[in-house]
């Protein structure tokens, strides 16, 4: 799972630096025009950021899904009949 994590977090400091960056210049992007260039730029750093993220995400998935198993070990014991 570390792997994957690293890459999604890495594309997320990424798009988070950029974006507080550009915000701290606002006037001068304004200025410049260049508002929606950065905002489409932005919005391919998310879109990048999501991909990135997607093995971590059915990592998670498939985690939950064995814990929430029936064959799981845990489930039967959790189910035994109180004495």
């Amino acid at each position: 799972m570390g792997p994957a994590q690293g890459l999604w977090i890495g594309s997320l400091q990424k798009r988070v630096g950029i974006t507080a960056r550009i915000i701290s210049l606002m006037k001068e992007v304004k200025l410049l025009g260049m508002a929606s260039s950065w905002l489409s730029d932005i919005q391919a750093l998310r879109t990048h950021e999501l991909k990135m993220s997607k093995k971590l995400r059915m990592l998670i998935v498939y985690m939950n899904i064995l814990g929430q198993s029936s064959n799981s070990p845990n489930s039967r014991v959790n189910n035994l009949p109180y004495r």
